[in-house]
C-alpha cells in the first residue's frame, strides 16, 4: 500500500501528462507485452512503479527504444500493490494502475546504466552478482566449488551472466582435471 513519505516512479516512453494514468500493458497493445524477455516474471496485468529514480530512468531508456523519447514519471498508485519478485521488496511494485503527479523529466540518452540493474541482480541464493564497482562475486555454490572473487575479475566489470557461468564452469572442469 502506498504511502505520503515513498516516492513512486515510473519509466516509460514520453507524452503522457499529470493526471494521466499508467495502466497495464494488457490493457495498451494486446501480444506486445510477449516482447518482454522470458527470465522476468512479468505479468502484463499489472503497471509496474518502483521507489528508485534510477532504475525508472534506466527502464524508461529500454521501454523507448525504437519509440522515440523516454521519460520518468512521479506516480501515486491507485489501490493496492504487490512485490515485484525480479526485485528485493520494496524496490519494484506491482499495481493495477498508478496516476501521475509530476512528469519528473525527459531522457535523450539511449543507454541505459548498468549500474542500477547490478544493484539488484542476485544469485539464486541470494548472493549479490555484482560487487559495488561492477565486478561478479561467486555464489555460494561456486565459493564451494573453489570459485573466488579474484577468480572472476578478469571478466572486468559489468560482465554478463552468460560470460560468468561459461568461465566459472571451464575454471571449476579445469582444477577437476588438473
Amino acid at each position: 500500500m502506498a504511502d505520503s513519505v515513498t516516492s513512486y516512479w515510473h519509466g516509460g516512453i514520453t507524452g503522457l501528462r499529470v493526471g494521466d494514468d499508467i495502466i497495464p500493458m494488457s490493457q495498451i497493445v494486446e501480444a506486445e507485452w510477449a516482447k518482454i524477455g522470458d527470465h522476468y516474471d512479468y505479468d502484463p496485468n499489472f503497471a509496474y512503479i518502483t521507489t528508485d529514480y534510477d532504475l525508472a530512468h534506466d527502464t524508461a531508456v529500454r521501454s523507448a527504444q525504437g519509440l522515440g523519447t523516454a521519460a520518468v514519471y512521479l506516480v501515486r498508485p491507485e489501490g493496492a500493490t504487490s512485490h515485484d519478485v525480479d526485485y528485493p521488496t520494496g524496490v519494484s511494485l506491482r499495481c493495477r494502475r498508478a496516476r501521475i503527479v509530476e512528469v519528473a523529466s525527459e531522457i535523450t540518452s539511449k543507454t541505459p546504466s548498468r549500474k542500477t540493474d547490478r544493484k539488484y541482480m542476485a544469485w539464486t541464493d541470494g548472493t549479490a552478482l555484482y560487487d559495488a564497482d561492477g565486478y561478479v562475486q561467486p555464489s555460494k555454490i561456486l565459493r564451494a566449488q573453489g570459485v573466488h572473487k579474484a577468480n572472476l575479475r578478469p571478466l572486468g566489470p559489468d560482465a554478463n551472466f552468460d560470460d560468468v557461468r561459461a568461465f566459472a564452469t571451464e575454471l571449476i572442469l579445469s582444477r577437476r582435471d588438473a
